[in-house]
């Protein structure tokens, strides 16, 4: 059975602002940093650039992961090599095909989308995929990752 998920996606915000979310204290979440800007012209809309990093929170605190990344070998890493201000996505989890989520679950999640963008940050590039049929549809503000990703197989196939 194909296991579909929603994942929501907030933001973009200032890492260092994410307390004014007003964020569950544990959550489960997937999260990413990514270099974008708001152009001077239109304020309304940001401008992306590469995606650096990954991650996941699974019944954590998001605020405090953050930081313990910005302080962090990836906080280090971002100052060394990101090209524009970096800002922090994060998506609410939603499993379509069953009632709860484990931590495999999340870390599936996150797996795939390592496995397809391969962000620059993460230490561990994860080249394949080799857990549970699924489907991921994103929502909100999932800019620059595509609208669905699903795998078919041993493949992951990502499209808009």
């Amino acid at each position: 059975m194909r296991l579909h998920y929603a994942l929501n996606w907030r933001g973009p915000i200032y890492p260092n602002a994410l307390w004014t979310f007003g964020i569950a204290d544990e959550t489960m979440d997937v999260y990413m940093f990514v270099e974008g800007e708001r152009p001077t012209k239109n304020r309304r809309q940001w401008r992306y650039g590469d995606i650096l990093y990954i991650g996941k929170v699974y019944y954590q605190d998001l605020n405090r992961r953050v930081r313990q990344h910005l302080s962090g070998p990836v906080g280090k890493w971002i100052d060394k090599n990101a090209e524009m201000p970096v800002v922090l996505k994060f998506a609410a989890i939603e499993c379509m095909t069953t009632s709860r989520i484990s931590e495999t679950q999340v870390g599936e999640i996150e797996n795939i989308l390592i496995s397809l963008e391969q962000p620059p940050a993460n230490i561990m590039h994860t080249k394949t995929y080799t857990g549970r049929d699924i489907a991921i549809e994103n929502a909100g503000h999932y800019e620059p990752l595509f609208k669905h990703y699903e795998t078919q197989g041993d493949r992951i196939v990502r499209r808009n």
